[in-house]
């Protein structure tokens, strides 16, 4: 069956927006690890949610979830983040996808070393 014009540009598109995503979640661990806020600003929308499951973290907007990031990094040493698995899932709407992220990071706070399991649940 011979694949249409068409259809074989929408798939090379899937497979550049994934890509893109996959991307994005890499910019986002050496973001924080060098402590760079511009690029941090640049990868949240204005309109991004930041939270974590215990509540610890909570913010909305991406000005808050600058400041949330700016009162974290008060208190943390230097930190190394390691993304694992990426699972991304493309809706119905095309510029719209939803992904999880298996990570780890270390980092050192408190004057004790400390790794932490991260899973990542966003929207894009």
């Amino acid at each position: 069956m011979a694949t249409s014009q068409a259809a074989l540009e929408q798939r090379v598109r899937r497979l550049e927006d994934r890509l893109e995503i996959r991307e994005l979640a890499g910019r986002y661990g050496f973001a924080v690890d060098d402590r760079n806020i511009g690029d941090l600003e640049r990868l949240f929308t204005p309109e991004a949610a930041f939270r974590s499951k215990d509540g610890v973290m909570n913010a909305r907007g991406r000005t808050a979830v600058i400041e949330q990031f700016r009162g974290r990094f008060s208190v943390l040493g230097p930190s190394n983040h390691f993304t694992h698995d990426h699972l991304i899932a493309f809706s119905d709407e095309p510029d719209r996808a939803t992904g999880i992220v298996s990570s780890h990071a270390e980092v050192w706070r408190n004057g004790q070393a400390l790794l932490g399991a991260l899973r990542y649940e966003d929207i894009y």
